[in-house]
């Protein structure tokens, strides 16, 4: 209560918010990894995911494994970044040390954070790296993706851009699963 934090805001769009996730083993090396963008939140400024996926982005790989050295991060993470729109510099927006959301849809694409760990733990040992993921899916929360169609204020053209962009590629939802309705079920309720 006695400090206060001042972040910056730099403004841009949801998909100026891109992300570097991965796990470091205890000595150091990067095991696996990842880049991701979001492409849609709720609510629109500030929000939550609602529609992400993994991408390759360079400059994102790059400066997420120098920052990840320089911290000396061990373990899971993900860093959120910020594309500057105007100068194009990355900035770090925060970093938590633990498994997220991602990991699912990192998994989906070929780069298992979990099994990774997992695997490393149990043998000591560094394992071989996976090779970049094969962005293939997206990960979807339906209902704050609902929500910021509704806070778009979307017409019948939105309403079909909107449902295209969740056909054009296959989905990792965040509770929709053929072998267990229950929980969309019951959150639907």
């Amino acid at each position: 209560a006695d400090r206060v934090l001042v972040q910056e805001a730099i403004q841009g769009s949801v998909r100026d918010l891109v992300s570097f996730h991965g796990f470091v083993g205890r000595d150091g090396a990067l095991l696996a990894s990842f880049c991701g963008r979001k492409l849609r939140t709720y609510p629109q400024f500030a929000g939550e995911s609602a529609l992400i996926e993994l991408a390759h982005d360079p400059d994102v790989d790059a400066f997420g494994r120098q920052v990840v050295e320089r911290l000396g991060l061990r373990g899971p993470f993900k860093i959120d970044l910020v594309r500057d729109p105007g100068s194009g510099v990355l900035r770090v927006l925060e970093v938590n040390a633990r498994f997220t959301l991602w990991a699912e849809l990192g998994a989906a694409d070929g780069v298992n954070l979990l099994a990774t760990a997992y695997d490393h733990l149990l043998t000591g040992q560094t394992l071989d790296a996976p090779g970049a993921p094969a962005p293939k899916h997206r990960w979807h929360s339906l209902g704050r993706d609902w929500r910021a169609l509704a806070e778009r204020g979307g017409g019948v053209m939105s309403r079909l851009a909107w449902l295209h962009s969740l056909l054009e590629t296959p989905l990792v939802h965040e509770i929709w699963d053929w072998r267990d309705p229950a929980p969309f079920a019951h959150a639907f309720a």
